[in-house]
């Protein structure tokens, strides 16, 4: 079986697959001492090109029949003992990748098997004013995962850490920060794809983009404008 092969039948199966990347917690380490500065050339040649251009995700993207664009880079940092995951679970919804990119030091927990179910999702939280306090991404309970089956795979990365998981997966943050790079249909681009701040060096940064390396990993002129960062992730307008 190539490696390929084995990547997706761990998505499809597990919803998760390691790509081992020495470089990337040094590169988010870097990106953090310069204060995250976030719409920028630097962090796109930073944080965002060695995704998109890594053969390995290219491949594993092109895998499936569905065409697939970067459509946010999302930074999360830990919420241990809370369970989050991206997009609703259970096979009749699009599917959605997301590529973790993990800091130094962090640690999260995979539950297996977790993007093939329907989870309940927590209603939102109140702050100390009663206000309602929403969360970005889903939220579900160790106990309906434990109910359903599924079981938890622990990555501890010390020296940081690449993933790339179906989007429905749940997980828990431990420790430590992640940038999560999220893939989505092209024909979802239009409710989900959000602005960054223009600039005379993005602009020109990605007209030299629009060549075939750029068609290759699904990336479009288009979508560098529209959707390299965003802080806040709401999905709910559209689940």
């Amino acid at each position: 079986m190539s490696w390929l092969e084995t990547a997706k039948q761990s998505l499809d199966e597990s919803g998760f697959f390691e790509l081992p990347d020495l470089e990337v917690g040094e590169r988010i380490s870097t990106f953090q001492s310069r204060n995250f500065p976030y719409g920028t050339v630097f962090a796109l040649e930073l944080l965002v090109e060695p995704v998109i251009f890594d053969p390995r995700t290219r491949d594993i993207l092109n895998a499936y029949p569905e065409h697939f664009v970067l459509g946010h880079q999302v930074r999360y940092t830990a919420k241990p003992g809370r369970f989050f995951r991206f997009w609703a679970g259970a096979e009749r919804t699009s599917r959605v990748f997301v590529v973790h990119q993990w800091a130094k030091g962090s640690r999260v927990d995979y539950w297996i098997g977790s993007h093939k179910v329907t989870l309940p999702v927590l209603r939102p939280r109140l702050d100390n004013q009663q206000r309602k306090v929403m969360e970005p991404l889903l939220e579900n309970t160790k106990e309906s995962l434990i109910d359903a089956g599924c079981k938890p795979r622990e990555f501890h990365f010390p020296e940081g850490g690449l993933i790339i998981t179906d989007a429905r997966i749940s997980f828990d943050r431990q420790a430590g920060y992640e940038f999560a790079d999220v893939f989505f249909p092209h024909s979802l681009l239009p409710k989900l794809a959000m602005e960054v701040p223009y600039s005379p060096e993005m602009e020109k940064k990605t007209d030299v983009r629009t060549g075939a390396s750029a068609e290759e990993s699904g990336l479009s002129l288009c979508l560098l404008r529209q959707a390299l960062f965003s802080q806040i992730f709401d999905l709910e307008k559209i689940l």
